[in-house]
This record gives C-alpha cells, sequence and structure tokens, in this order.
C-alpha cells in the first residue's frame, strides 16, 4: 500500500486530505501536536474520525521535538513516497501578539522537518504557504512570479522563510518541494479563528460580530473540497518541471468580506450585530490568486460557489454543535 506522511493531521486541511487519502487507497502517517486550544474539540473530532481507518496511523508529534522527529523519519517514514507538511502555528493577529511561539515552529520546525527529509527516499515533499506572502502588493491577482518582499505579519514572514528555506534545501540536497499558498481556505470542520465560524458562531448566539474596515476587504474565498482536489492531482502528476516550485491553491474570484457576511445571513435568515472597527495592523486589504499556473499544472482550478460553500458548512456546524449540546 502507497504510504504518505501528513503533518498537522488533526488540522483542518490535514483532516481533510487524510480522509481523500484514505478513501483513494492510501496508508496515511498522520502527525500532530494535538495543542491545546481552542480547537482542541475540533481536533479530536477530526482524528476520532480518521482513526476510524486501519489504514491511517497516528503520531503524536510536535515537530519542534527534534529527537521525537528523527526517531519517526528513521521509524514509520522511511518507506512514504509523499509527504504533506501542514503544521503550523495559523493566524495573522496571533503571530503579532506571540511572534516567538511562530518562529519556533513555522521555521525552526520546518527546518526539522527538512533535515529529516534528507534520510528519506521521497518523490515530494507538499509544504503549506499562504497568500499572506503577498503583503502589500498592489498587483492583482497575485502571481506566483511577483516579488514578495512585504509581508504584513510574523506569520506572513515565517510563510515566507519557509519558501526561501525549501528553495535552499532543493538547491542543495536534489529535493523535490512545492510550495502551497493558500487563499482563505474555508469549509466544514473548518477553523474557529477564521470568518465564516467566527460569523456563523456570532449570529448564533446573538452577539456582536467586529468588523474591520467596514467589511471593505476582499478575500478569495476557497472551498476546502477545492483544495483536496487540487493538492491530490499535484500529488499524482506524472511530469514536474522544476524541483522547487510554488503554486497559488484559490479560486481567483475575489468577494467583499460585507458580502460574505450578507450571504451568511442570507443562509441563516438572521441579520448580523455588526461593530464597526479599523483595519488592524497586519491585515491584508485584498487576496486574490492568478490560478493560471495552478490550471496548467493539474487542468483544474477550484471552482465551488460561496453560495454552495457555505450552505455546506451551515449544514455541517449545526450538526456537529447539536450533537455536542
Amino acid at each position: 500500500m502507497r504510504r504518505v506522511i501528513v503533518t498537522g493531521a488533526a488540522g483542518f486541511i490535514g483532516f481533510h486530505l487524510c480522509r481523500r487519502l484514505l478513501r483513494e487507497g492510501f496508508w496515511v502517517e498522520g502527525l500532530d501536536n494535538l495543542s491545546s486550544s481552542s480547537a482542541l474539540l475540533l481536533k479530536e473530532a477530526r482524528l476520532s474520525i480518521l482513526k476510524k481507518d486501519s489504514a491511517f496511523s497516528f503520531h503524536e508529534i510536535d515537530i519542534c521535538h527534534k529527537q521525537k522527529l528523527r526517531k519517526f523519519f528513521e521509524g514509520p517514514a522511511k518507506d512514504a513516497e509523499y509527504m504533506f507538511h501542514l503544521a503550523a502555528e495559523v493566524g495573522v493577529r496571533d503571530s503579532i501578539r506571540f511572534p516567538a511561539r511562530y518562529v519556533s515552529t513555522n521555521v525552526r520546525g520546518f527546518l526539522h522537518v527538512l533535515e529529516g527529509c534528507r534520510t528519506l527516499s521521497l518523490d515530494r515533499i507538499f509544504y503549506a504557504s499562504s497568500s499572506s506572502v503577498y503583503g502589500s502588493n498592489e498587483k492583482v491577482p497575485f502571481s506566483e512570479e511577483d516579488v514578495v518582499n512585504s509581508p504584513l505579519s510574523v506569520y506572513a514572514a515565517t510563510k515566507l522563510a519557509n519558501e526561501h528555506m525549501a528553495s535552499t534545501y532543493s538547491s542543495l540536497y536534489d529535493i523535490g518541494l512545492t510550495g502551497l499558498r493558500f487563499f482563505t481556505v474555508y469549509g466544514p470542520y473548518g477553523r474557529p479563528d477564521m470568518a465564516l465560524f467566527k460569523f456563523v458562531k456570532a449570529i448564533s448566539e446573538g452577539r456582536e460580530i467586529d468588523l474591520y474596515l467596514q467589511g471593505k476587504m476582499r478575500r478569495d474565498f476557497t472551498y476546502i473540497d477545492d483544495v483536496i482536489e487540487s493538492l491530490f492531482r499535484l500529488m499524482l502528476r506524472k511530469e514536474v518541471n522544476s524541483l522547487h516550485e510554488i503554486y497559488n491553491v484559490g479560486r481567483g474570484k475575489p468577494s467583499l468580506l460585507r458580502d460574505f457576511l450578507s450571504l451568511i445571513e442570507e443562509k441563516m435568515n438572521k441579520k448580523a450585530v455588526k461593530k464597526f472597527l479599523p483595519r488592524q495592523k497586519g491585515d491584508m486589504l485584498r487576496t486574490y490568486a492568478d490560478t493560471n499556473h495552478l490550471r496548467l499544472a493539474i487542468d483544474y482550478v477550484p471552482n465551488i460557489s460561496m453560495d454552495t460553500g457555505v450552505s455546506s458548512f451551515l449544514d455541517w456546524y449545526f450538526s456537529f454543535y447539536h450533537s455536542k449540546s
């Protein structure tokens, strides 16, 4: 059975990727540190689903713990064909409050992963970058060929550092690496700190929603199923043109945040109580993916509409939290 390593397996994207890999007949070695946070309930729920499949093997490992990670690479990981490195500290605002934590996990942890991968014979390593690396760039849509040297948050800076580290290791050791610049991924089992989750929870509970810059920021909302389809096709390509490559993984159709909120209100048949606030430090004015590079590589681009995506999330949200009450 073909074997794939997924770090951050109990996270949002990692969970959905593991489910797809298992459905397609792969053996999955999943790593996660199950860090205590507001998302721990969701992590445990995701993991309980994955553990029902006998082809899923779970390892509770923090990528910052070099010795534990080394033992994993010397043992269960040695026969793997591919690796998806998705483990990270995520979120723009917390990265400004806790910069050392982000640098430790996202930079030092990534270094440990790269060092460990030198001992393996992987066909390719895929790692999570972010649309936030485009920072204050004004040219849209954002293209992988654009110069990116103005990150607006510590999180963005760590992801840009990952891209440089990957490029260096690829060149030094002939390791195939693919960077994935994700654009505002949303969907069932999503992260509680992201807009859709926060908006739905606040509206349900009749609480105020903090809406920054009057909701005039634009985001390229990309549904999770589209993301997983893109990753799966990238993994199974027969031709790869370069040792180190980067892809935007986004829908290429940005929307105003206030329009996104209006769609949620419509679907829930309930108005949000809005608190208008100025733009926060670290927030990008817009994200907008150029999808041509991805389309040429896999003959596919994310295309699931916000209407469909939001409806799917709402169905999951009320089913999941009703079952927990």
